[in-house]
């Protein structure tokens, strides 16, 4: 009776607070929306010029970047920013190594049991950028290794058991959906898993694509992308910034394949 008593107050008061609605409420016309700020309509054209077309993406080393960078510079003169670049600039000049793939001589051939199979270069395999030799040739054992995660604190171990070194490693990409965002993303990461197959003594890299990977990433859009170069941060010797030269070869595979 005492839960029903209660129940039957807090419905009256909700009632009671709300406001009735009467034929002046009805027909109250729409209060019109504020017009946007200078500000506003400032960064809207500043977002809009970046996005455009023209800029291609604003990939590193293209002309969309450079279309990019002159018009930001130009925006930092107009606000009265001070210029802090090379030679009195908004622009700092950085090294950078630059590497393309070939289709001539692309080749991907998987030997079982006395049997070749050959893949099709796009259509079913795209080499990765080599940053470290201007061609390779890698024949090696492979070996399967899930994700490649080693996540201890978290109870997972795709090397369990499983030996890398002098071998390529077969892999699909992301990390176990159990896993937080932020370690998931962490563990999804390709540079953790190459440094991690580096130093396990891995020779090689194939990343196999699934459904759920080229849902997000289709594969037709990294095909028609095959010739973009590639851009690492460049040491003073010349060499790239994470490109694992033990890794003397990488591919990836359509979920199709």
């Amino acid at each position: 009776m005492h839960e029903k008593l209660l129940f039957l107050l807090a419905m009256a008061v909700l009632c009671a607070c709300k406001p009735p609605v009467g034929p002046e409420a009805q027909d109250a016309p729409a209060v019109a929306s504020a017009p946007a700020s200078a500000a506003a309509k400032r960064i809207e054209a500043d977002v809009r010029a970046l996005a455009d077309d023209r800029m291609e993406g604003r990939d590193t080393g293209t002309r969309g970047y450079d279309l990019a960078a002159e018009y930001v510079a130009r925006r930092y003169a107009e606000i009265g920013l001070a210029p802090a670049g090379d030679d009195g600039s908004f622009f700092q000049h950085v090294p950078l190594l630059k590497a393309v793939r070939e289709r001539e001589g692309a080749a991907f051939r998987i030997q079982r049991d006395g049997r070749t199979t050959s893949l099709a270069f796009l259509d079913q395999f795209l080499p990765g950028v080599n940053y470290n030799a201007p061609a390779h040739t890698l024949t090696a054992p492979a070996v399967f290794v899930g994700q490649a995660v080693r996540a201890p604190e978290l109870g997972q171990d795709d090397f369990a058991g499983v030996e890398v070194r002098g071998k390529i490693a077969v892999l699909f990409s992301g990390a176990p959906r159990r896993f937080d965002n932020d370690r998931r993303a962490y563990y999804a990461h390709s540079a953790q898993k190459l440094q991690l197959l580096s130093d396990l003594g891995a020779v090689g890299v194939v990343i196999v694509g699934t459904p759920e990977s080229e849902q997000r990433g289709p594969w037709k859009s990294s095909a028609a992308k095959w010739d973009m170069p590639g851009m690492r941060l460049r040491n003073a010797d010349g060499t790239g910034l994470d490109t694992f030269p033990r890794l003397r070869a990488s591919a990836s595979i359509s979920a199709d394949a």
